[in-house]
Parts: C-alpha cells; sequence; structure tokens
C-alpha cells in the first residue's frame, strides 16, 4: 500500500470551479433520482473536469507516480 502524502494546496481550478460542477452533478441527482440512475455519457460528461492535469498532476505526484489502488504505474 502506498502512503499518500495529501497535497496542501487546493488546485486553482478546483478553487474556481468547485460552485459549478458542484450544481451540474447535483442537478443531475435531482433529475434523475440518485446518483447512480444518471446515464453513463451524463455522468461521464459531468466528471470528466476532474481529469484536468492540474488536478491530478498532484494526485499522481502525492502516490509517487502510481495508482494509488493497485500501485501500478
Amino acid at each position: 500500500m502506498i502512503k499518500l502524502e495529501k497535497p496542501v494546496d487546493i488546485p486553482q481550478i478546483l478553487q474556481d470551479k468547485q460552485r459549478e460542477w458542484t450544481d451540474h452533478l447535483l442537478a443531475l441527482v435531482s433529475k434523475y433520482g440518485s446518483y447512480k440512475d444518471i446515464p453513463k455519457e451524463e455522468k461521464d460528461s459531468a466528471l470528466k473536469h476532474y481529469r484536468h492535469k492540474d488536478i491530478t498532476t498532484p494526485l499522481f505526484d502525492s502516490s509517487h507516480q502510481k495508482c494509488a489502488f493497485c500501485e501500478g504505474s
């Protein structure tokens, strides 16, 4: 198991877009009744923002360039 070193600073894009992204996801949950009932394409579209390099790079760095779940590169 990898010991994660949590980044101290929240990526700026998360600070700037948190409300917008959260509101969009909550609107989908409201529209479909639950998170699990959101159609895959819409869910993927709503979550794609979290793959932004300013978010993924610090996470990857915090896990020593490995997947935190499987420890693969």
